[in-house]
């Protein structure tokens, strides 16, 4: 059950709930690609002015290529009317004993979420001097995307909204203030593997996030709207994440880490999917992630979003050419990848005791 409500970026909870039919409605089922729009209510006759606009604007809603679900505590055989009033615009479902609305966090009020085609969470209208159906119609029309059309495309995941803005800025600090290191990289010197600088490769400094209560909150947020998306996108359950560390790539005296893999050493051979998430883009030029092996699209996501990747794609940060990047960073793996890296500690372990 969620504590509060939901907030842009999480995850808009499934439901199936019983119509003026009886018959169950599933969330994900019925969207086909478009906004959403979730409309809750306690009863009508508790939030009659409400309900009355959603009726009224429910084909208008359609027409906008938005989807729309009324999810009210009014029993099955009070919903005809409504039902017949949305007709083909939308469907209107029983919440039996709210629990659907504690999920999204507003038992008992009258509200409304704008949801992306993807189910996320774009905002939330709470009750006002302006109706609830009328701030999510303009908002619904606001969302809809302008087609695309791409040539060729890697196989990444960007998610929108992961981190709030404000948390960005608070990350960015926490780098400034808590210290940074030069990054390194793996490399074979005189026949041990061994991490340090290496300018041919890779310019950057590292925070390491090692303060409890941030690693706590970097990481509810990233279980709450990344590790659902995997799931989906890529059909893998990640058991671990590697480490977080705050990034930067600055301009003077450059910026970039150059075309590479994140899992071709033993250290880093059990890593399934790395994470970038930029915290800042607005404030810098250059620093796109490219994956040269499908093509020359270069990615620069919008401060907030991540973006999820193959370990197994060669990618790079281009270098930054104006200001200073910041950014999240992050590797996750599966319980097979977990199983994997634990075997070679151990097998270190044992060739240190050897020794």
């Amino acid at each position: 059950m969620a504590a509060r409500p939901l907030a842009r970026g999480d995850r808009a909870p499934n439901f199936f709930l019983p119509d003026h039919r009886d018959v169950i409605i599933s969330l994900y089922d019925k969207v086909k690609g478009g906004p959403i729009v979730v409309f809750f209510y306690p009863t009508h006759a508790r939030a009659a002015a409400e309900v009355e606009h959603v009726l009224a604007l429910a084909k208008d809603i359609a027409e906008a290529g938005a989807h729309l679900f009324l999810v009210g505590g009014d029993p099955v055989s009070e919903l005809v009317a409504p039902a017949a009033a949305l007709g083909e615009a939308g469907f209107v479902v029983f919440d039996d004993g709210a629990g659907i609305a504690a999920a999204y966090g507003v038992r008992g009020l009258t509200t409304a979420f704008l949801l992306d085609p993807n189910a996320r969470v774009l905002a939330r209208f709470a009750t006002g001097d302006t109706p609830l159906a009328a701030r999510a119609l303009d908002a619904a029309c606001a969302a809809r995307p302008e087609p695309q059309t791409l040539a060729l495309h890697p196989p990444v995941l960007i998610i929108p909204d992961v981190l709030e803005r404000e948390f960005c800025a608070y990350l960015i600090e926490q780098y400034q203030v808590r210290g940074n290191e030069e990054s390194g990289t793996f490399r074979m010197v005189d026949g041990k593997m061994v991490k340090g600088p290496n300018y041919a490769v890779k310019r950057r400094r590292d925070h390491h996030v090692v303060d409890r209560d941030l690693l706590d909150r970097i990481g509810g947020t990233v279980a709450r709207r990344v590790l659902p998306e995997i799931r989906r996108a890529f059909q893998t359950n990640i058991a671990r994440v590697e480490e977080f560390k705050i990034v930067c790539y600055e301009a003077d005296p450059g910026g970039y880490f150059h075309i590479h893999r994140d899992n071709t050493t033993p250290q880093t051979a059990h890593r399934r999917f790395a994470m970038t998430l930029n915290l800042n883009a607005e404030d810098y030029a250059g620093g796109y992630l490219h994956f040269p092996e499908f093509g020359d699209v270069r990615y620069k996501p919008a401060t907030g979003a991540a973006v999820i990747f193959s370990c197994n794609l060669l990618h790079e940060a281009t270098e930054v050419t104006r200001g200073t990047r910041y950014a999240l960073l992050s590797f996750m793996f599966d319980e097979a990848g977990h199983k994997q890296n634990t075997a070679r500690q151990r097998a270190m372990t044992g060739r240190a005791a050897g020794d």
